[in-house]
């Protein structure tokens, strides 16, 4: 993805982070601590604001590196099947690992996107696990407050994340999911696409519309806007992906004798360009 910054290589996977990222990340410090609404206001009304502000910036971090982690299951499942990833980016709208080829079966394509959502509920539940045992034994390790709080909200985001992923429409990992059922179903890849492109354009639709009745219903125009950001990111890669799909089956049959060129004409050495155009 051009403008991004290459930032580690894990398993030989670059991880890099867009430019755009920056503005979610900040965008995400300032919502978590904000002193009236914000999750560690309200879960812990007596902290500092500067200490607010701190936790809320290592949480925000914790919560890039959940979505790397999301994106790395796709990825390793993804070479398990032959194919190649060459990196996994952060971007303003979450992350995305970038593949080289498309899945070789339905098989391939349910393992590989069912695997993040997956990985997302492991980090949840790992992090509901430490949330209570810290809470547990607060009394003896108050040091360890933040430690609940921040292990709280990965486990509650984790939740969504998975959830949000899992909404049948292209490119969401539910989008997949369906593309390869429909796969193995029909064992039709190009009507596959079709059926989880168009899905993916519904969702969006409704995205859109429940983001800009939320704008003006509850007064949120920051949330109603974020959700049709989404969305048309979401209407355009599955229009993109249902484009695609239509020049590959249009070329399918086709071969390559068909569409060259066979007949040449010769000019000559001494002849002037304007007399040959």
């Amino acid at each position: 993805m051009p403008g991004s910054i290459l930032v580690a290589r894990i398993l030989g996977i670059d991880i890099r982070i867009h430019l755009s990222w920056f503005l979610i990340f900040g965008l995400v410090v300032v919502l978590l601590s904000n002193p009236d609404q914000g999750f560690f206001a309200q879960m812990r009304p007596l902290w500092s604001d500067e200490r607010i502000v701190v936790v809320a910036g290592v949480t925000a971090i914790l919560f890039f590196v959940c979505i790397i982690a999301h994106e790395l299951a796709h990825a390793l499942v993804a070479r398990a099947f032959r194919m190649p990833v060459s990196s996994i980016t952060l971007f303003l709208l979450g992350g995305v690992a970038n593949l080289a080829k498309e899945p070789p079966s339905a098989r391939a394509e349910f393992l590989m996107a069912i695997a993040g959502p997956l990985m997302s509920l492991l980090i949840a539940g790992t992090s509901f696990g430490i949330s209570q045992l810290v809470s547990a034994n607060l009394a003896t390790f108050y040091l360890l407050d933040p430690v609940e709080v921040v292990a709280t909200y990965l486990a509650f985001i984790n939740v969504a994340l998975a959830i949000f992923n899992m909404i049948p429409g292209f490119p969401l990992d539910g989008g997949r999911v369906l593309r390869s059922i429909v796969w193995g179903i029909a064992r039709d890849r190009a009507r596959a696409t079709r059926v989880a492109a168009r899905g993916g354009q519904i969702v969006a639709g409704l995205l859109f519309v429940v983001g800009i009745a939320r704008s003006f219903a509850e007064g949120d125009a920051f949330s109603g806007m974020w959700m049709a950001l989404i969305a048309y990111f979401l209407y355009t890669t599955a229009s993109s992906s249902l484009e695609q799909e239509r020049i590959a089956s249009s070329v399918a049959g086709v071969q390559v004798r068909e569409v060259m060129t066979t007949s040449f004409q010769a000019v000559g050495a001494g002849m002037r360009i304007r007399d040959v155009v």
